[in-house]
């Protein structure tokens, strides 16, 4: 279950969406393309010790850019926010021997 997560994403809009949910917690994660919503799930609740709500995975497709001479595309990636109940979040540090944020040993 190695790099299922590549890193979190914190943008306006979903700090936004975290300041507005009263009785749950959203948290959104860039995550690898082929994952799924039951290993995401499985994931977190083994990772962080949380009863998770509800998953929702959006596929961002690849986008054509245009710089001044050479054009491009930006890769496409896969966004996953993740409900759960508001309650104290607890790291198992004894899960993984390493970072789950896609970094080596």
């Amino acid at each position: 279950m190695q790099h299922l997560v590549e890193y979190p994403l914190i943008t306006a809009k979903i700090r936004g969406f975290m300041k507005q949910s009263s009785n749950r917690r959203n948290y959104s994660f860039l995550v690898n393309i082929k994952l799924t919503k039951k290993e995401m799930k499985q994931f977190i609740e083994d990772f962080f010790n949380v009863n998770v709500y509800k998953i929702t995975l959006t596929s961002i497709p690849k986008k054509k850019i245009c710089t001044f001479k050479y054009p491009g595309f930006k890769p496409k990636y896969k966004k996953a926010t993740i409900y759960i109940e508001k309650k104290k979040i607890k790291q198992n540090t004894n899960y993984i021997p390493y970072s789950i944020f896609n970094q080596s040993i």
